[in-house]
């Protein structure tokens, strides 16, 4: 007989991915496949799948976070800066930029280091 690895149900893989989004644990996402008639390892294989999927999607989502506060943050300075250095007796205090992007970065990087 062949060794055949069953493909596991996107559905089911959605499912345990739901359930880490919940922030159940890998021990209660393996216990929910197996009351949907799941063996134990395929239950465990499921999990860790949708564990790792999760988590890079937590990742990448973190990453534009970190990405787009940056460049909001850089780019709120840069207009306070220029217009502060046109020499007039007015200038642009970015602060919407300024602090929009501060939140997002910081956001991201919490992200970024809870997984």
């Amino acid at each position: 007989m062949e060794n055949q690895t069953q493909i596991p149900d996107s559905s089911l893989v959605n499912f345990a991915a739901a359930l880490h989004a919940e922030n159940k644990t890998s021990w209660e996402v393996k216990e929910a496949l197996k009351e949907k008639g799941l063996s134990e390892e395929q239950a465990e294989r499921i999990a860790e799948e949708s564990r790792s999927l999760f988590t890079d999607a937590v990742i990448e989502k973190a990453n534009k976070n970190i990405l787009w506060g940056s460049v909001w943050f850089v780019g709120g300075l840069l207009v306070t800066l220029i217009s502060m250095g046109s020499g007039g007796r007015r200038y642009i205090v970015a602060y919407g930029a300024i602090l929009g992007g501060l939140i997002q970065l910081i956001s991201g990087l919490v992200q970024r280091n809870k997984y």
